[in-house]
């Protein structure tokens, strides 16, 4: 079964960034070569001088594919992350990601521990210690 996904065009680079997306990016290819992980795939795109806007990496054969756009995202390639070249390494977004979850369970646990007053008081502790 394929699965595919229309891409939405945004005006501004920062705008609806897109990053480490499950997914095989079907636009018009620039180059392809092989990578050792997902994060040095995107560095090859950062350093292409022609126009990479989009990567895809295959991590069944480590293949980097290199695009200009990413008009539709192929779901089937389950092997596959692409990303837009503004995105910032993997590894600084599963910090980021771990860190949310981090906080977002403190929040669940405070919640826990006050019932039935609990939403009201989390809420309070949120908007207290900047937790969003």
């Amino acid at each position: 079964m394929l699965v595919v996904y229309e891409r939405r065009c945004s005006c501004s680079p920062f705008q609806d960034l897109e990053c480490w997306i499950s997914g095989r990016c079907d636009g018009v290819t620039l180059s392809s070569t092989t990578a050792a992980t997902e994060s040095d795939c995107l560095d090859l795109c950062k350093a292409h001088d022609d126009g990479c806007a989009w990567f895809t990496f295959h991590q069944s054969d480590s293949l980097c594919v290199l695009l200009e756009d990413c008009p539709v995202l192929d779901a089937a390639c389950t092997d596959c992350w692409s990303g837009q070249v503004q995105c910032a390494e993997r590894a600084g977004v599963e910090e980021k990601k771990k860190k949310r979850k981090e906080a977002e369970a403190r929040c669940w646990r405070f919640k826990a521990c006050l019932l039935p007053l609990s939403l009201p008081l989390c809420r309070l502790h949120q908007d207290l210690s900047g937790w969003r």
